[in-house]
């Protein structure tokens, strides 16, 4: 799984987050990362570790200077897209 910033429609704990207005779901517990100041970062954070994603993609500065985070490395978009197209690429080569 993959946890993208910004494209987030719901997440552990009410508040707002990119516009978005994220709320807890009911028989949910209540958020348990606290690794970043930001209180929009730990909603992404939180998210990730409760979905288990292998990457979080994102421009925020904060969140990538805590790369890699409890062991899951966060990238920047532009260099997501750059290994979804080398291995895209390496796929059409191998059909060949």
């Amino acid at each position: 799984m993959c946890c993208v910033h910004g494209i987030v429609h719901e997440a552990s704990e009410e508040g707002r987050l990119g516009g978005w207005t994220v709320k807890r779901p009911r028989g949910r517990r209540s958020r348990t990362v606290h690794d970043c100041p930001d209180h929009e970062d730990n909603l992404i954070l939180d998210l990730a570790a409760e979905v288990g994603a292998l990457l979080i993609v994102s421009n925020d500065t904060d969140l990538l200077s805590m790369s890699p985070w409890r062991g899951t490395p966060i990238i920047e978009p532009t260099a997501f897209a750059a290994k979804v197209d080398a291995m895209r690429r390496h796929t059409r080569r191998r059909r060949r």
